[in-house]
């Protein structure tokens, strides 16, 4: 079809083999999106988000507890003390498990951050060689379709040339004679 495009399924059927991109490969090359920017990045965001809104309302329920410590210790109600006491330590531990896991999920994020821009540092230069060779593939084929094409044309004038020739053959052969 004389396009680029023509000569990239050209490419891709001599090449056999199918173009897979990864959404997180195409947001961050393609896009120029952070990790953090990505579909997936958003995602672990909305979920330290979560985990961070989590923590605040068990914080919260800890205040309230500790107002409600205060409050049993100035009407010296030890049964109630002791019942407070072991909710702000239950709530201290879940916060701290929160807290645990929150830093775990961010340092978990850190790694697989610099896990995926390593790995695409790695790809960049074998997708720029790939791109070069698709590249040379496709001058090459253009190289080979413009000669095939002068040739085509050079057969056809040579054809035409002949038929001329034969025409005019014919007529000197048949030019003393009228039907």
């Amino acid at each position: 079809m004389d396009t680029q495009e023509s000569a990239w399924e050209i490419i891709g059927e001599l090449a056999g083999l199918p173009k897979v991109s990864l959404q997180i490969q195409c947001e961050m090359i393609d896009q120029g999106l952070k990790a953090n920017k990505t579909t997936a990045g958003v995602a672990l965001n909305e979920e330290l988000a979560e985990l961070a809104e989590l923590a605040a309302r068990h914080t919260e329920e800890l205040k309230k507890l500790q107002a409600d410590m205060e409050q049993a210790i100035k009407d010296r109600d030890v049964e109630l003390q002791e019942t407070i006491a072991e909710m702000e330590l239950e709530k201290k531990e879940l916060i701290q498990h929160l807290q645990n896991e929150q830093e775990s999920l961010r340092a978990d994020r850190r790694e697989e951050v610099r896990r995926l821009e390593q790995h695409f540092k790695d790809q960049l230069p074998r997708l720029e060689r790939d791109r070069k060779e698709r590249e040379k593939e496709i001058d090459d084929l253009e190289s080979r379709m413009v000669q095939e094409r002068l040739a085509s044309e050079s057969r056809i004038q040579e054809a035409i040339a002949r038929s001329n020739d034969a025409v005019q053959r014919v007529r000197q052969g048949h030019g003393g004679r009228k039907r």
